[in-house]
């Protein structure tokens, strides 16, 4: 396997691996390109060690911070690194870092072909374990959505992300539920019951009430009304449930703001905000 070192490592967050050095001339930029296509094929289709996928996803980041479109071997060998998961070596922060360069990347060439990424994108959010992992998925999912041309694996990306809203206690239902709303997906009612239940994390409630709220959806406002105003309600959630009074209420909620009198801090200025909304109505 061709194995090279990475030029003045330590200075711009890459991983070093010792080996010679790999010397860029200038005007030459496509050369560490065509390396790290090479290095990264290489290394996915003899399945090396944990050390070599490092070093091949590494090189990849470097050579593309150079402002270089990914070729289509550079691109099918970065996304089968990504299906092959997290390689020893490197801790969940490092790998975690590693997808969201290697996803801005896949997603920088408008021209490309972005089926095989949501395929690998989809398995991930559907079969992780890794939170954060998942999460990215879904965010670069809703970044992707309107340039998949196949009908069936756009289907498949909508009803994942309405099945997702849907599921309370999965800790990625509102990440879900934002990303779906963004690229006009189905929501029904998926906002409202989100917001509403008491199994869903708080996260994941505040992402709620947001996307009810950017839709106009005048039926939360019961439900924020009462967060805002128990005192037993997480400070994001009441914080939350202020600011979708001061957006979808009316004058009649100047009194349920009023009971708020005497709160300090971010329900202050929270509850001061909703207040100039409401008498600008």
């Amino acid at each position: 396997m061709l194995l090279a070192g990475l030029v003045g490592c330590g200075n711009d967050g890459a991983r070093c691996v010792d080996g010679p050095e790999l010397v860029v001339e200038p005007g030459e930029r496509s050369k560490p390109r065509a390396l790290a296509s090479a290095v990264v094929v290489d290394e996915v289709t003899h399945a090396g060690g944990g050390e070599a996928h490092s070093f091949a996803g590494g090189l990849v980041v470097r050579a593309l911070r150079g402002g270089e479109v990914l070729s289509a071997d550079d691109r099918a060998a970065v996304i089968q690194l990504l299906g092959n998961g997290m390689p020893d070596g490197l801790s969940r922060g490092e790998w975690h870092e590693r997808v969201n360069d290697w996803l801005n990347w896949l997603r920088a060439d408008p021209t490309a072909d972005v089926a095989p990424m949501v395929d690998v994108l989809l398995r991930i959010v559907e079969t992780s374990d890794d939170e954060v992992l998942r999460v990215y998925a879904l965010q670069h999912l809703g970044m992707v959505r309107h340039r998949v041309g196949d009908s069936s694996l756009a289907a498949r990306v909508d009803a994942m992300m309405s099945r997702l809203a849907a599921e309370p206690f999965d800790p990625v239902a509102g990440a879900a539920l934002m990303m779906g709303c963004e690229n006009d997906g189905p929501t029904d009612d998926s906002a409202l019951r989100l917001a509403e239940s008491e199994r869903a994390s708080t996260a994941a409630r505040v992402t709620a009430i947001h996307v009810a709220v950017d839709s106009g959806d005048v039926r939360v406002l019961p439900l924020v009304r009462a967060l805002a105003t128990e005192n037993e309600t997480p400070l994001v959630l009441r914080k939350a449930a202020v600011y979708a009074i001061g957006r979808l209420g009316g004058p009649a909620d100047a009194e349920v703001l009023s009971q708020l009198q005497g709160e300090e801090g971010v329900i202050e200025a929270a509850v001061a905000a909703a207040r100039k909304r409401l008498a600008g109505k």
